[in-house]
């Protein structure tokens, strides 16, 4: 009996002392089971003038991905916002003014266009003579005609 009790007592002080003494060992590296290539496209919209009102506490935007609805809430000296689509995605935006006592506007008109990359690459650069050299063709090898 006093064996037993005296192993148990042992696994207990392993216990203990392990989860006091020793930190937990260190995870695993993370590993990558998916990938796919994703071409974001990110948008700046334009805000309009905010109204003549002392008391316009806020503008809150509505951005509707293809149905999914997520929302904002901008100050009122806030020019311009920006949101990131995948392409081929519809967009609406709407915008509501919201008063300090908590009063909201009819919503403006909305922004409806579908996310597409139609914006072609700059034009490159002009190009420029680098060098200019005199040849004598006397010495060269023979000439093709």
């Amino acid at each position: 009996m006093f064996i037993r009790w005296l192993r148990r007592l042992i696994r207990w002080l392993r216990r203990v002392f392990r989860w006091q003494v020793f930190p937990p060992p260190q995870p695993g590296p993370f590993t990558i089971s998916d990938q796919k290539e994703v071409n974001v496209l990110r948008y700046t919209i334009n805000m309009p003038p905010a109204p003549a009102i002392s008391d316009l506490g806020s503008r809150e935007v509505t951005i509707d991905l293809d149905g999914v609805q997520s929302g904002m809430s901008l100050k009122p000296t806030d020019t311009t916002f920006q949101f990131d689509c995948d392409r081929g995605v519809n967009v609406t935006l709407t915008m509501v003014d919201v008063d300090t006592s908590g009063n909201k506007s009819a919503p403006g008109p909305a922004l409806t266009f579908l996310s597409v990359d139609n914006i072609p690459p700059p034009v490159p650069g002009g190009m420029s003579v680098a060098l200019v050299e005199q040849i004598d063709t006397t010495t060269a090898g023979p000439s093709r005609k």
